[in-house]
């Protein structure tokens, strides 16, 4: 999802943000991937709509394993690389 965000700012024109953005989201999607927010969001909608999962089940099954991964995810995937080759502000 990070990546969709840098992509998006590099294109000149609305189409191509839209474009990129869905691109990104659907291969998010397309290979399994969850993220926090928005598991913050359907999860407990669910649960006031009826699920049998327990607060406790959802947050160490679910929501602090996403957070983690996303968190690690997103600082090797996108961060790291990001730093590695364009280098950071403080130089």
């Amino acid at each position: 999802v990070c990546t969709a965000v840098w992509w998006a700012f590099a294109c000149k024109d609305l189409t191509s943000r839209g474009v990129i953005v869905w691109l990104n989201v659907c291969a998010f999607v397309a290979i399994g991937l969850e993220h926090s927010v928005a598991n913050m969001f359907i999860i407990p909608f669910g649960m006031l709509l009826g699920a049998k999962i327990s607060v406790a089940k959802y947050l160490t099954a679910n929501l602090l394993p996403v957070l983690a991964g996303n968190f690690v995810g997103g600082a090797l995937m996108v961060a790291a690389p990001m730093v590695a080759l364009y280098g950071s502000k403080s130089k």
